[in-house]
């Protein structure tokens, strides 16, 4: 039988989304199906304007309500931070969802349970039933294990820098990790309403990466993080709004190590982020025999550049808060 319906008036949910009308609207579709309904959601906005989004995506999520803003600024941090912002003083939890994910009826219902049973727990991830999985997997995972890129425990953070994915295996059992994902993920609102994603994430022309690990990291330190498989979405991985080849390779060793600068000092953990980056480019200069364009490993090979010269570091280390 059915779970009745019912709504959480402390849940709220934050979207950020960039040219993908189509796959926010599959999205929004799923949300008014939940067990547990949310107060709001909350859509910040850093596409192209249409002039009708505020009426179509409170059409598409109805009976729900929703409140709609135009990004100030280009980026899933900076977006996230706003939305954080446009959140009610009184909320108790804030799930941060992808644009282009479908939930499962009782996604929210299950993060919402766990938080409520346990005050200790600062935020809980779902489960993606879709994972991406590289091709030749088997010997894949070998590699990426020696290359300190991924490790044996799922959400464990490396020394490296890296952080296993949740979904390496299947378990029906939750479990703590050290991270989690931005689009994937309901906070305890009063642990985390002072605390905001880094913007310097977003140096590269607005294309963020890895600040969700550099979140929920530093959410972690004042709280349990946990998995739950029971609240399952489906990730589409839209083809929309991405960035091209060059500035992803760049981010891939940049942005990792502005986390490892953050967090994980010592010569040892800059050793092993190296011996990581030469993983990853190792795995670039594979592609390009497979046919991918060698701009992801040019961006690889600026990046490194930038990172050993130290040229495009802050100048201090950041906190996460608004506008750092």
């Amino acid at each position: 039988m059915r779970t009745p319906q019912r709504v959480h008036p402390g849940l709220h949910i934050v979207i950020a989304t960039k040219d993908r009308r189509n796959d926010l609207l599959a999205c929004l579709g799923s949300l008014p199906g939940q067990t547990l309904l949310p107060a709001s959601i909350i859509i910040v906005d850093a596409s192209a304007p249409f002039g009708d989004e505020a009426e179509v995506y409170q059409y598409a999520a109805a009976p729900l309500s929703v409140h709609y803003a135009r990004a100030r600024r280009k980026g899933s941090a900076s977006q996230r931070n706003q939305g954080f912002a446009m959140a009610p003083a009184d909320a108790q939890f804030v799930s941060l969802l992808d644009d282009d994910v479908i939930l499962d009826p009782d996604y929210l219902a299950e993060l919402v349970a766990m938080l409520e049973s346990r005050p200790v727990i600062a935020g809980v991830g779902g489960w993606i039933t879709n994972p991406q999985r590289a091709s030749g997997e088997r010997w894949m995972f070998w590699f990426l294990r020696l290359f300190l890129i991924y490790g044996r425990q799922p959400g464990a953070l490396l020394p490296s820098g890296f952080n296993t994915p949740m979904f390496v295996g299947e378990t029906d059992a939750p479990f703590r990790t050290d991270c989690l994902e931005g689009g994937n993920s309901c906070l305890r609102f009063s642990v985390m309403r002072d605390i905001f994603f880094d913007t310097n994430y977003e140096r590269f022309g607005g294309y963020a990466y890895a600040e969700d690990v550099d979140y929920s990291y530093t959410l972690g330190k004042y709280g349990e993080l946990w998995i739950n498989p029971c609240a399952r979405m489906i990730h589409n991985v839209s083809s929309s709004g991405r960035a091209d080849d060059l500035r992803i390779g760049i981010v891939q060793v940049w942005n990792r190590a502005l986390f490892v600068r953050k967090h994980l000092p010592g010569i040892f953990h800059r050793i092993c982020y190296l011996w990581a980056m030469l993983g990853i480019m190792l795995l670039n200069i594979g592609m390009i025999a497979l046919g991918r364009s060698p701009r992801r490993l040019l961006g690889n090979i600026v990046g490194l550049t930038l990172v050993l010269t130290g040229t495009a570091f802050p100048q201090e280390a950041h906190s996460n808060a608004p506008g750092s």
